[in-house]
C-alpha cells in the first residue's frame, strides 16, 4: 500500500541514518569522555539514568513534566509550575533542562515545587 504522507519514505531513511550516526558517535565519544572525565553532573540523567529518588517521583504515577530548554524558559515556567503545585497537590511536577545552566537556576529556584532532571536523550518522550 502507497503512503499518502510524501516524503514519508525518505523521513524514514534520514531518521535511521541520523539514528546510526548518533549511536556510532555515542560508542566513540564515551570512552574518551569516562577516561577524560568530561562529563557534567547530569551526563547520566541524558542517559535515562536517574539517582533513586528522580526514579520513585517518576514511577508515581501522577506526575507532570515540563520541560524548559535554558535559564529564561526555567524563570518563565515558575509561575506556572507553583499554579500547578497549588491546584494539583498530590502531583508532583518533573521538571527537566537542556542546558547546564538552566538545570541549576532550577535547582535554586524550584527546589520545593519540583523534582528537576535533565532531559534524557534517549527514552521518556
Amino acid at each position: 500500500m502507497k503512503s499518502r504522507i510524501p516524503g514519508l519514505k525518505m523521513f524514514k531513511v534520514w531518521s535511521l541514518i541520523y539514528n546510526l550516526i548518533f549511536l556510532l558517535l555515542f560508542f566513540i565519544s564515551t570512552p574518551y569522555l569516562l577516561i577524560k572525565q568530561k562529563w557534567h553532573r547530569g551526563f547520566l540523567m541524558r542517559w535515562g539514568l536517574f539517582s533513586p529518588d528522580i526514579q520513585t517521583a517518576l514511577k508515581q504515577g501522577k506526575n507532570i513534566w515540563v520541560h524548559a530548554v535554558s535559564v529564561g524558559e526555567v524563570l518563565a515556567m515558575r509561575g506556572l509550575i507553583r499554579a500547578l503545585k497549588q491546584r494539583l497537590p498530590d502531583h508532583q511536577v518533573i521538571l527537566s533542562t537542556v542546558t547546564k545552566t538552566g538545570h541549576k537556576v532550577a535547582a535554586s529556584e524550584l527546589k520545593e515545587e519540583t523534582k528537576f532532571i535533565m532531559k534524557p536523550l534517549i527514552g521518556y518522550t
